[in-house]
């Protein structure tokens, strides 16, 4: 007799077939049941996230895009939208306000334009709103006086790119014995390209040495853009035509033995030392 006994041990897969000891008609009831659960929590679970979502973004304020309208369904989004509206309505009658003040103060004394002036330095300083303070800077090319001289130069000191934007435009609208060193500032000292662009073009308004001889700088500058700009500019100050050929504009207003220009302006100037 074999007494020789097996000791290996089953294996062990880790998974249990749910199905051993069913009947395949059981078997095939129990997975349409499965299904028919499967479906009526698709029903039911789907259209509760997209009202889940939709009540979300009503409760937000979605103020753009498909879903605006949500907004209405929100209180405290019809004040903000409220609060929207007057802020707007506010900056469109401080800007019709602040044009006629300006049309009024250019023919009077100098004394009423240097108030005038000092208003708008005190939006500029005070005022929160972006656009306003914009709307100040820009008026004050336009008001010829030591007040405005005195703003513009603290606005080309301003950290936002926009108002300086905006003080090289009201610079661009004085007379050139003052913008043209202002506008050099702007030239010597701004890292932004778009502040330098905007002086480089704003320069193309003031015929003369003082400007070719800004504009001759801005041939050596670091940025292409700015250097083309300085060439078409110069077109306008000599009123000489030579494109975008930097050689030729720096031999032109070189120093020594370069040919006498004829500014756009009617006179003429010496070569640029």
């Amino acid at each position: 007799m074999d007494r020789t006994t097996n000791h290996s041990r089953p294996t062990y897969s880790g998974k249990v077939d749910l199905r051993r000891g069913l009947s395949p008609c059981e078997i095939h009831d129990c997975e349409m049941h499965v299904r028919s659960v499967e479906d009526r929590v698709a029903r039911w679970v789907r259209p509760g996230l997209v009202a889940v979502v939709v009540s979300l973004v009503a409760m937000g304020g979605c103020a753009e895009g498909m879903l605006w309208r949500t907004g209405n369904w929100a209180p405290w989004v019809q004040k903000k939208w409220q609060a929207e509206d007057e802020m707007a309505e506010t900056l469109f009658v401080q800007r019709r306000q602040i044009s006629e003040k300006v049309q009024m103060a250019k023919s009077a004394d100098l004394g009423q334009r240097d108030r005038l002036a000092a208003e708008l330095g005190g939006i500029y300083a005070n005022d929160p709103v972006l656009v306003a303070k914009l709307e100040a800077i820009r008026a004050l090319g336009q008001l010829p006086c030591e007040t405005s001289l005195q703003i513009l130069r603290q606005a080309s000191k301003d950290p936002n790119v926009d108002l300086r934007l905006a003080a090289v435009r009201s610079m661009s609208e004085l007379s050139a014995d003052i913008a043209v060193p202002m506008l050099g500032e702007f030239l010597g000292s701004d890292t932004n390209v778009d502040v330098r662009l905007a002086a480089t073009r704003a320069l193309a308004s003031f015929p003369g040495v003082p400007s070719a001889e800004l504009l001759r700088k801005q041939l050596d500058d670091r940025n292409p853009a700015v250097q083309y700009t300085a060439t078409e500019s110069l077109e306008l100050v000599t009123g000489q035509k030579l494109g975008r050929d930097i050689r030729a504009w720096k031999s032109m207003l070189g120093t020594g033995g370069g040919p006498e220009v004829e500014f756009a302006d009617g006179g003429s100037g010496n070569p640029i030392k």
